[in-house]
């Protein structure tokens, strides 16, 4: 991957912004019959005043048709795409090499000299897909009445702990920050207010469900016709991808969600254009079907049904799709892959067994079971060899990368898990093949993964084997999405098996202290007790805390260099306390792109956070071949 510039690419090639008068616009069609009843305005009222100028990647394209995909589950449909890889609903979108972020519908986002001040200044006239103006309103109702509010989110989120914003006109934000923050972009343009992945709400719908504005017969008549018991949990049913009322943002909007199909349609108020003036997208409807398995998705692949397919392709049927492209019609891609795509979760916070509890949270305990997985054997079995067999680590080119991160109690010695175990009283005292505690009771581990993810399913009966052969009962459960995302907000799992979408330095500093090893929950109890300022969840150890004083000065750090050094802390902490056990990285994508569909490249630097791939891959260009 090329290094990382974060700057602003404002450039022709790219994605550039003309005034209103530089060019006159088209629209698809099935806009112009609405515009024609009367059922719309014209096009040049629903652009911005500057909008986003896109220059497709091949050629100008056509508009119409519908784009067909398969997902294995809703979640895939809704969250993962609808809520971000499908959508450009975020204020920076990314080039597809992943080095410039690049302005979406802000104009531009400015820091003062000193740091503690960040000004966003919003593209005018863009448009939530109703119509209604996009506005500083919303962002003020936004934080103050959806983020902080404590019924809808009890742990604050907390890149706005004393943060100040005010409104300076419609178009324009001020944040005052308490210390320079030189990662606030990033926390602004993609920390996400709602569980449906959204980073900014239409104030003019939500508070029509929000106790402070709306009139209280109406709201509670609401409640009783949704047949929920609260405004908080109408609030999530009204907020979810699958509300077809819901303003967006995004390309597509949801019109159909069943629990077999979604689809989608062009939102007529999206706020970019190619370099002729054409209202993107091209595509005018997006069709995601729900299909029983990742073997379906494949099979109708190839055989020409699907447009595009991102999920649930193996890397051992890319052979056979790759032979057979010219007989499907289509064309097989790998994308370049950023990701931990494999990596385990010990829970340190575990609100169960005591004497397990304090297992977990051994250091000397994860290293074990880390150096009785053979990541060469999963590697090879479960990703044809493709990915880097390596503990979780920097990606190389990264500043904080040093040689000997990736090697960190990642061989796969039996011998030295056995004498790990023993020095910590792991043993077998009962004589039946099993360790025990140290206490003596019975140790048996579960081990979960997720439905759906194919691969994180086979790799996880090797790690099982591989602990069971090690002597350590281990008991393999495989959960929906949703589910498994329960158990670990419960923290009541012993270790969760997951990847991390943002492993690209300095975006991969979130706002707390997992950030640069976790996406999932290492420490459910421990995090909220960070996030909330010690007044929820559980107090977390020395070595965290000592974590989360390098992280917290690394994150208002200004000095580059500096800032470099605490990365290479934090992650040499990382290794030390091996909070998380790394297994396989940087495993490609695989990418199926029926031949009708055109303009998308075969060379994407492919991640969910920050690039939210395809939408770094110039999706709104797309268009199919009629």
């Amino acid at each position: 991957m090329k290094a990382l510039r974060i700057g602003l690419l404002i450039i022709v090639m790219l994605c550039v912004s003309y005034s209103v008068n530089a060019m006159s616009y088209q629209e698809s069609p099935m806009l112009q019959d609405r515009v024609a009843a009367g059922e719309l305005p014209p096009v040049e009222e629903r652009l911005p005043l500057e909008p986003v100028v896109m220059e497709p990647l091949g050629e100008i394209g056509t508009y119409g048709g519908e784009l067909r995909m398969a997902f294995t589950g809703r979640h895939f449909a809704l969250q993962s795409m609808l809520g971000g890889r499908f959508s450009d609903q975020e204020a920076y979108t990314w080039s597809r090499d992943a080095s410039e972020i690049i302005p979406n519908w802000v104009v531009d986002t400015t820091f003062d000299e000193d740091g503690l001040g960040f000004t966003v200044h919003l593209r005018e006239g863009v448009r939530w897909s109703d119509g209604t103006l996009l506005t500083v309103d919303d962002f003020l109702f936004s934080y103050d009445h959806i983020a902080l509010n404590a019924d809808l989110n009890p742990v604050p989120p907390t890149w706005l702990a004393g943060v100040e914003y005010e409104k300076i006109d419609d178009f324009t934000l001020r944040f005052s920050l308490p210390e320079a923050m030189p990662e606030f972009r990033r926390y602004f343009t993609s920390n996400f207010i709602s569980g449906a992945n959204d980073t900014v709400l239409a104030k003019h719908y939500f508070s029509t469900l929000h106790p402070d504005f709306a009139d209280a017969a109406e709201l509670e008549a609401a409640i009783a016709a949704e047949g929920v018991d609260s405004w908080q949990e109408l609030f999530e049913v009204r907020v979810a991808n699958d509300n077809p009322d819901k303003p967006v943002l995004k390309m597509w909007r949801v019109v159909e969600a069943s629990t077999d199909r979604v689809i989608a349609e062009r939102n007529p108020y999206f706020w970019k254009v190619d370099t002729e003036g054409n209202q993107l997208p091209y595509v005018d409807r997006v069709r995601m079907d729900i299909v029983s398995s990742g073997d379906v998705v494949t099979m109708r692949a190839m055989a020409g049904e699907y447009d595009f397919v991102i999920f649930h392709i193996g890397l051992a049927d890319f052979p056979t799709l790759v032979a057979n492209e010219d007989q499907g019609g289509y064309d097989a891609f790998l994308w370049e892959g950023t990701e931990a795509s494999l990596y385990l979760l010990p829970n340190h916070s575990y609100q169960g067994d005591e004497a397990l509890a304090e297992l977990l949270r051994t250091p000397d305990f994860k290293k074990a079971l880390s150096h009785a997985i053979d990541r060469t054997e999963v590697n090879e079995l479960v990703y044809m060899g493709t990915g880097r067999p390596i503990a979780l680590s920097p990606l190389e080119g990264s500043p904080v990368f040093r040689e000997h991160f990736p090697e960190q109690y990642a061989d796969f010695d039996l011998q030295k898990a056995e004498e790990l175990l023993e020095s910590i009283g792991v043993v077998d005292t009962t004589g039946d093949g099993w360790r025990n505690l140290p206490n003596g009771d019975d140790l048996r581990i579960d081990l979960i993964a997720t439905s759906g993810w194919d691969s994180h399913i086979e790799a996880s009966e090797l790690v099982k084997d591989y602990w069971d052969n090690l002597g350590i009962n281990t008991r393999l459960e495989v959960f929906s999405f949703e589910r498994r995302s329960q158990i670990e907000t419960a923290s009541t799992f012993h270790i969760s098996m997951w990847k991390i979408s943002n492993m690209v330095w300095p975006t991969n500093l979130g706002t707390s202290v997992h950030a640069p090893f976790s996406e999932g929950s290492f420490a459910p109890e421990w995090t909220d007790w960070l996030a909330s300022g010690g007044t929820q969840g559980v107090e977390p150890s020395a070595e965290l805390l000592a974590a989360n004083d390098i992280f917290q000065e690394l994150l208002r750090e200004t000095d580059e260099q500096r800032r470099e050094q605490l990365g290479v802390a934090l992650w040499e902490n990382f290794y030390e306390n091996l909070w998380t056990i790394g297994i396989v990285q940087q495993v490609p994508r695989p990418i199926v792109v029926n031949r009708r569909l055109k303009n998308v490249p075969a060379e994407v630097v492919e991640s969910w956070d920050p690039l939210r791939s395809p939408s770094n891959a110039y999706l709104a260009t797309w268009y199919i071949q009629q």
